[in-house]
């Protein structure tokens, strides 16, 4: 629980239709307006991933955001956690599957965490918030 304590608000909201989640994280983008200092992390299963960058694409420059998953190469991974740690990066989209990489090291606090799609089970959401809502040491 000590774990959780950086988050300001924790929400839940379960939406069935691609349509209606894709309205949903417009509104929450457009609501939270990130920035250096307000990221926002956004989890996707793998066939979310495109619908989820096109949304994204059209509501920040292209320089602010990025894609990550588990088949992203090395140096590719490691450009787009050190561009979030700087704050370069305003919105990371992470495949889920990649939340349990030992190398997904934000660095920082995140403003805004998204489970666009619900993990397979309890575990790996926890597993997923656990590691993104991780205050830095």
């Amino acid at each position: 629980a000590e774990h959780f304590r950086s988050l300001e608000y924790h929400h839940v909201e379960v939406l069935e239709s691609q349509e209606a989640k894709l309205d949903r994280l417009r509104s929450i983008v457009q609501t939270y307006e990130p920035n250096q200092d307000r990221q926002v992390v956004v989890v996707v299963k793998d066939a979310s991933t495109l619908p989820v960058l096109d949304l994204v694409g059209g509501l920040v420059d292209q320089a602010d955001y990025v894609a990550v998953g588990r088949q992203t190469p090395k140096a590719k991974w490691r450009q787009a956690i050190e561009g979030f740690r700087t704050g370069n990066i305003f919105v990371l989209v992470v495949a889920g599957d990649a939340c349990g990489r030992p190398d997904l090291d934000l660095g920082r606090l995140v403003s805004v965490l998204v489970f666009f799609d619900f993990p397979a089970s309890v575990a790996l959401h926890a597993l997923g918030s656990y590691r993104l809502a991780a205050v830095p040491t």
